[in-house]
Parts: structure tokens; C-alpha cells; sequence
């Protein structure tokens, strides 16, 4: 993988197995971001918007390189706010995420719960964890379970697409 997915791949990673980890109830305490992300809520809606996007958004960059290279140094440690002004500041990033009927922002809010849901089940599923960590909303998890072959389709064709 080479550009943003892979970035917030590894912080959902780092996410999942921060929370499913025992720490001190000082440590757990979520960032805002954090908690936006867990309370966003996955639908069939939002999640057909977020694929179209990302497919659009995969296209785009594998054509531009220099765009590419960019993503991949914005999205370095960035807030939600920061990552969302660093896509919106690319013309044709915004316009391909609000042609797919999202923002900025909403796209990386979407990516972290996605991302994050599908990992948490995933690990539940291969017996890594016995329990969903509280980062990721009972919701969301139901809802990629339910739809298990769907979302890790597309997790698949990310993959695949940046290596």
C-alpha cells in the first residue's frame, strides 16, 4: 500500500489493539477524533458512498503520482480537521468525494470506522480478541459482520491497489 489508506490502516490497527490491550482507565480515555469515529455510525448508504469514493479516490491517485505522493505526506499525524483540510485543499479530491456525495471530512471519519470495525472483526472472528474493544461501536461491528464479505471485499481491493 502506498498512499493514505495505508496510513489510517495502521492506526486502526494501532486502535484496535490499544483498546483491546489492559490499561490503566486514565490511558483508555478516547481523543475526540477518536470518539467521533466511534460514534459514527456504518448504513448500506453510507457505506455504498464511502466504497464509490474510495474506488474514485484509488483511480485518481494511481493516475496522478505527484497527487499520490502528496496524499501519502499529508495524511502523516494528522486530526481528522487537519486531514480533512490537507484533502479538501486538492481539487480533484474534493470534488471526487463530494461526486460520490461526501466531504472530507465524512470520508475520513467513514475510512476510520470501516477500517477499524473491519479489523476488530476480523481479529474477533480469527480468535485474536474475545471481545469487540470499546473503540469500535457494537453497531458498527454488527454491521460488518452482517456484511463481512462486502467490506472486506473492498478493504481487499485497497490493498491491491496500493501495493
Amino acid at each position: 500500500m502506498k498512499i493514505f489508506p495505508k496510513l489510517l490502516l495502521i492506526a486502526a490497527v494501532a486502535m484496535t489493539a490499544a483498546w483491546a490491550a489492559p490499561q490503566p482507565k486514565a490511558a483508555r480515555e478516547p481523543s475526540p477524533d477518536q470518539r467521533e469515529i466511534t460514534n459514527f455510525r456504518l448504513t448500506t448508504d453510507n457505506f455504498n458512498k464511502y466504497s464509490n469514493a474510495t474506488a474514485a479516490m484509488l483511480k485518481l491517485t494511481q493516475s496522478d503520482a505527484v497527487l499520490r505522493k502528496q496524499m501519502e505526506e499529508e495524511q502523516k499525524g494528522k486530526t481528522l480537521d487537519q486531514g480533512a483540510a490537507a484533502l479538501g485543499s486538492h481539487p480533484s479530491i474534493s470534488a471526487t468525494l463530494h461526486g460520490a456525495g461526501l466531504s472530507p471530512r465524512e470520508y475520513l471519519v467513514m475510512t476510520g470506522a470501516v477500517i477499524g470495525s473491519t479489523m476488530a472483526v476480523g481479529m474477533k472472528k480469527q480468535g485474536m480478541i474475545k471481545e469487540i474493544p470499546p473503540s469500535i461501536s457494537p453497531e458498527n461491528a454488527a454491521f460488518v459482520e452482517q456484511n463481512y464479505e462486502k467490506v472486506t471485499a473492498l478493504m481487499q481491493k485497497m490493498q491491491e491497489q496500493n501495493k
